[in-house]
């Protein structure tokens, strides 16, 4: 009976042992969780802005090449009031929305640029302080007569 009671006793106590070092070791695999967490939301993010920022220019191109076909010659002012209308949070810019002629063919290009802050901010820390990263889309359509 009591070598019985021992033997529990010892169980009990090695079980306390491993939890003690299951809580280290969790304490020191978590920063690398939670750098791993942070940055997969904040990629997924980066790239839905991103994805986003190219159906913009998309737009913003196909809807200039219309008013150009229409002998509205302002491609610029045209990009400018449709990415207006369209952008969330008004932070798209239009770097640049030219109409060249190539050949027999006429081409719209429209060229947009956000600043985008990182969603969690830890990973601004892992990339040398820098909080937002700038996009760039461009994006072409031909003139139709």
């Amino acid at each position: 009976m009591r070598r019985r009671i021992r033997q529990i006793r010892m169980k009990r106590e090695e079980r306390e042992k491993e939890r003690g070092q299951a809580m280290v070791e969790f304490a020191l695999i978590l920063p690398f969780l939670l750098m791993l967490l942070c940055g997969i939301l904040d990629f997924g993010y980066i790239l839905s802005r991103k994805n986003d920022l190219t159906h913009l220019s998309g737009g913003a191109a196909r809807e200039c090449a219309i008013q150009a076909a229409a002998g509205n010659s302002g491609v610029a002012a045209v990009a400018q009031s449709y990415v207006g209308g369209h952008a969330t949070g008004g932070k798209v810019q239009v770097k640049s929305a030219v109409q060249t002629a190539a050949g027999s063919a006429s081409y719209v290009t429209v060229t947009l640029t956000e600043k985008v802050r990182y969603l969690t901010g830890f990973t601004g820390v892992i990339t040398g302080g820098h909080n937002d990263i700038e996009l760039e889309s461009t994006a072409s359509w031909p003139v139709e007569p």
